[in-house]
């Protein structure tokens, strides 16, 4: 628009020129007429003026022409590959504006004669032309804002490139709290003064240009400004309360949890929840803006916003979590009294629904946030004193297929929902006589490597122990001590947590326990109702959570008797064709591929090679008692033909005849499955299909709109396994929008893939097309 002002001042003032070019021209022949050299001369002023309005607009138009240039070009220049002589064009700006000024001065230091009658037709014209003299002026210190805005731009990026030259990307400082502190307090005063200067933009934007491009995409380095300081704020202000939690502790020279400094820190944490609440609500909305595009690129170049994506991404659940959980942590290690807890360690190489094999279990007791006692017990002794009668009959798969007549504690991880784990675990304890316990905590080895990875290592009996190093230990310890080198390592990970390694390693050691928690590789259940529910809402207590909509969990239970679980890779194809009425069809595909090297699948239990040594039970066949559950009501399923092995101790134990079908329909606590024994030879591959129809309560339709939620829980003890969703639409349908960005682009049908490690709520919206 401002382009179309400036041109239609320059025809105007070239209309003006032709209607005065005659009458200049009768002013040289007439000019020893007293009257007529009067007229002569105003027409002369006049047509001075307005040629020097005329100039004036030429000019303003060419700084106008440029600015948008190099708004464009500063705009695009995180993906411009072509260097831009920034100095140059800006040096051409100034140039032009200066022109301008002294042109306008000149048009304006030009008057009108009293009498004008004898030029009116030049008088009319130019008029029409000096109306918008006042407009040019206000124009020109609108471009002139913009000049120092895209200067103080390039000035912020030299600010941020200085103070961010200290900070290694991806690795080191990056994750040094204080380092990055430091830098993004330099970075500060520098991003609210550029947003002054954009803010001074923006206010002095003529009204016929409001709205305008250049407007609009000024404003849009000014929002990466705020989102920047929103960046800065969301990190450095938790950063400093941090500081001063740990402040309070630092003179503490035990283990973090053989003190009272754990709690000393949440109390911290506790009194600023509203800084850290406000915190984590910028930093929300900073990776929402992030999620659409290269902002934090173009205004402070890569390589510092790829530094800053990178803190982000490590700072922002940890911030989140410390705005959440500190309450919750608090109360969970005894802030109100005694908390005992029942630990059960899980191995996830003999994968269970709940995570794995109850291979190891301590009680731990927690006071005002000091671990003050450790009792480890040998999982095969748990139950020697365990009243039958008082337990529940092992579930029926468990019976069937393993032949289990009792239900022990390291079978107790059968349900995939921890609640009903956790429930039973405690029905144990009390039926073996020991002592009550307020509630259950399970971690698999995955949550040890996490943990050890987080704090830069652990001291042991045996030296020190990285995480990369952790599994191999924890092999052989237990080829050669057994339950015995879990708890050894169990204290040594708790005396290596003192106040100082955990400070310094304060942002790795978060990071992995959040991972664990959102693996489900440490689960927690209490038995204190409200603090179940804060466990619940902070998504760590295990709970398979189903609500309306769809739903899809996929469980394996290995049970050959081996840990071969590494050695498993597993993908699933979830494809549904919805229908007008929210029902829908259903094909489900699950895979597993089994990457060990030895191994016979002729009888379920193998009979060990080398007797009962780690490395040799991490190869061999996997017999995998598969379930998948969906919502209740599907209907028409139709099973896959798998049938049962001669080999099966189901078939050795009298349970079921060889060669009839695994598959089945079936409930408990979780809800409804589909059950099928799946036997993967070693260096194989195996693919089964299930289809079913979902009921028309499945997706929520309304009028000409559907709205789709499928809901996907993660297996505890499987760090990774990828996932494919497709969303067929009726006829007629588009999509509105969703939750998660589709892989295929097109108008009917929704494709996501992703890594299935957390749980995943996946929200689609469609409507009817025409």
């Amino acid at each position: 628009m401002a382009i179309e002002r400036l041109d239609g001042v320059a025809e105007a003032t070239g209309k003006t020129r032709r209607v005065a070019t005659p009458l200049l021209k009768m002013c040289g022949v007439v000019r020893f007429v007293p009257l007529a050299r009067d007229n002569c001369d105003a027409a002369n002023g006049l047509f001075d003026r307005f040629s020097a309005d005329r100039a004036a607009a030429v000019s303003l138009l060419n700084s106008v022409a440029t600015m948008n240039e190099l708004v464009n070009s500063f705009q695009a220049k995180s993906e411009n590959s072509t260097p831009v002589d920034w100095s140059q064009s800006i040096s051409s700006m100034r140039s032009d504006l200066d022109e301008f000024e002294t042109l306008i001065g000149v048009a304006k230091n030009s008057s009108l004669p009293s009498d004008t009658r004898a030029i009116a037709p030049i008088v009319s014209a130019y008029e029409r032309a000096i109306g918008a003299e006042e407009d040019f002026v206000r124009l020109s210190a609108f471009v002139s804002t913009g000049v120092d805005v895209i200067e103080s731009a390039l000035e912020l990026e030299k600010t941020a490139n200085s103070a961010f030259v200290g900070i290694s990307g991806g690795e080191g400082n990056l994750r040094d709290f204080n380092s990055v502190r430091d830098s993004l307090v330099t970075l500060e005063p520098s991003v609210r003064e550029f947003r002054g200067d954009v803010q001074e933009f923006v206010d002095s934007t003529p009204d016929y240009l409001s709205g305008s491009g250049i407007e609009s995409r000024v404003k849009s380095i000014g929002a990466d400004a705020k989102l920047v300081t929103d960046l800065v704020l969301g990190i450095t202000v938790p950063i400093e309360i941090m500081n001063d939690s740990f402040e309070e502790v630092r003179f503490t020279n035990s283990s973090l949890l053989e003190s009272n400094a754990v709690m000393g820190i949440l109390d911290g944490l506790i009194e600023e929840k509203a800084a850290l609440e406000t915190a984590s609500v910028s930093l929300k909305l900073v990776r929402e803006r992030l999620s659409g595009g290269p902002e934090l690129k173009r205004l402070l170049g890569t390589e510092v916003a790829d530094k800053l994506e990178s803190i982000l991404g490590n700072y922002s659940g940890v911030i989140e979590t410390m705005a959440e959980a500190s309450e919750t942590l608090s109360l969970f290690l005894g802030q109100e009294g005694t908390k005992r807890y029942l630990v059960l360690g899980l191995s996830s190489d003999e994968i269970r629904a709940a995570g794995g094999f109850t291979s190891s279990v301590w009680v731990v007791t927690f006071d005002n946030g000091s671990m003050v006692e450790t009792e480890y017990i040998d999982i095969l002794k748990f139950g020697e004193r365990l009243v039958l009668d008082d337990i529940p009959d092992p579930p029926a798969g468990l019976h069937k297929y393993m032949d289990a007549n009792a239900w022990y504690l390291r079978d107790v991880g059968w349900s995939p929902d921890f609640r009903s784990v956790a429930e039973t675990a405690l029905l144990m304890n009390d039926a073996a006589g020991r002592e009550p316990v307020n509630g259950v905590i399970s971690l698999t080895q995955w949550a040890i490597i996490y943990l050890i990875e987080g704090m830069g290592g652990v001291d042991t009996s045996d030296g020190p122990l990285s995480g990369t190093a952790a599994m191999a230990a924890i092999e052989s310890g237990t080829d050669i001590e057994g339950g015995r080198y879990l708890q050894d390592l169990f204290e040594g990970i708790t005396d290596s947590l003192t106040v100082d390694r955990f400070e310094r390693n304060f942002v790795d050691f978060s990071k992995g326990l959040l991972r664990a928690m959102n693996e489900k590789q440490i689960m927690i259940y209490s038995r204190d109702d409200d603090l179940q529910e804060k466990l619940y809402e902070l998504g760590w207590s295990g709970a398979v959570q189903k609500s309306e909509g769809d739903f899809l969990g996929v469980f394996d239970s290995n049970i050959g008797w081996n840990k071969v679980g590494r050695n498993i890779d597993r993908s699933v194809q979830y494809v549904v064709d919805l229908a007008a009425d929210g029902s829908g069809v259903v094909n489900v595909t699950v895979a597993h591929q089994n990457n060990s090297l030895v191994g016979e699948c002729d009888v379920q239990e193998q009979p060990f090679r080398g007797g009962n040594r780690y490395d040799r039970l991490k190869d061999g066949c996997y017999w995998n008692l598969l379930r998948i559950y969906t919502p209740a009501g599907v209907s028409e399923i139709d099973f896959p033909e798998l049938p049962l092995p001669v080999g099966a101790i189901a078939v050795q134990a009298g349970h079921l005849r060889a060669g009839v079908s695994t598959s089945e329909l079936s409930w408990d606590e979780s809800g409804q499955y589909i059950q099928a024994l799946v036997v993967v030879p070693p260096q194989s591959t195996s693919s089964v299909t299930f289809e079913y129809e979902l009921p028309s309560s499945t997706a929520i339709v309304s009028g000409d709109e559907i709205e789709y939620l499928l809901q996907v829980p993660v297996q505890a003890g499987i760090p990774l396994s990828d996932i494919e969703v497709t969303i067929k639409l009726p006829e007629g349908y588009v999509f509105t929008g969703s939750s998660e960005p589709s892989d295929t682009p097109n108008g009917s049908v929704f494709s996501y893939r992703t890594e299935l490690s957390s749980d995943i709520e996946l929200h689609v919206s469609a409507r009817k097309s025409g």
